[in-house]
């Protein structure tokens, strides 16, 4: 089972973590690979396991892709910003 947006990832980015997704279509949409997270092959144990220690072994780059994944929830999904988005939108139909 796949998971189509990837919630997850954006909870995770919202905590100002950086995270790892298989390329499936939601998270391709949210992670920019190298900037808020990694984006690695589905089925690829190696490469997930590679991108993980990556993260995991440079506190440096791990806190900036926390603080970009960070700000693309602020700038992007937060509640505020999505609720705006629809009112433009109820106020173009009515």
């Amino acid at each position: 089972m796949h998971e189509s947006f990837g919630l997850v990832l954006l909870e995770g980015m919202s905590s100002g973590r950086p995270v790892v997704a298989t390329d499936a279509v939601g998270p391709r949409e949210i992670v920019v690979n190298g900037k808020n997270g990694y984006v690695v092959p589905t089925g690829d144990p190696n490469a997930l396991a590679e991108a993980i220690c990556k993260l995991l072994g440079d506190y440096d780059l791990s806190y900036r892709m926390g603080l970009e994944g960070r700000r693309l929830i602020e700038e992007k999904y937060d509640w505020k910003v999505i609720a705006s988005q629809y009112y433009g939108i109820y106020e173009k139909l009515v």
